[in-house]
């Protein structure tokens, strides 16, 4: 029998079935998995490998990647740290003609009591631009490990809702058979 080949495009996610990891789960299995090669990962296609860090706009990314999702779905992705110069430790989070601003200080994540990873929160920030604040980033790193980190990315709700670019929101179908006078 031949094997079958899985297109770029495909996504193993069931409709209805949403992808939750929690957040040990992210930095204990996910990104511990892609440091030490533990590939394939399960979920592949739905963790990208992205450069977050680079020179396309987080709407472009978003654009790019949401084809096969539901909007309400955050993006995962895996991407690369880039120091500010070879000889700074200091990481550059620039991203198109933008910036990932830290929005608060890590968060240890823990499992069974220990302590693994931690996370961080980013904005984008593009004075003068109509996603300025638009887009949240959520920046999950191995303990003791540098090089890679696991990212999920998001439309920013309260700036979304006022721009007009929402997210879809779950209706009730009871309140909409009232409304339309079906009950």
């Amino acid at each position: 029998m031949a094997s079958m080949q899985i297109p770029e495009n495909f996504t193993a996610i069931i409709p209805g079935l949403r992808f939750r990891p929690s957040d040990d789960e992210l930095i204990g299995y996910y990104l511990h998995r892609k440091i030490f090669g533990c590939l394939p990962l399960p979920c592949n296609i739905i963790v990208k490998v992205c450069d977050l860090y680079g020179s396309q706009e987080p709407w472009e990314i978003w654009e790019f990647y949401k084809r096969n999702f539901d909007d309400n779905e955050d993006l995962y992705f895996f991407t690369a740290l880039k120091k500010k110069s070879s000889m700074s430790n200091r990481i550059s989070r620039k991203i198109g003609s933008g910036s990932w601003m830290s929005e608060d200080a890590a968060t240890e994540i823990r499992t069974d009591g220990k302590v693994i990873g931690c996370k961080k929160r980013y904005r984008y920030e593009k004075k003068g631009s109509e996603h300025d604040g638009g887009w949240i980033m959520h920046e999950y790193s191995l303990l003791g490990h540098g090089k890679y980190v696991l990212c999920r990315i998001q439309k920013n709700d309260r700036l979304a809702k006022k721009r007009g670019w929402a997210k879809k929101t779950h209706v009730n179908m009871k309140t909409l058979l009232i409304v339309v006078g079906k009950i």
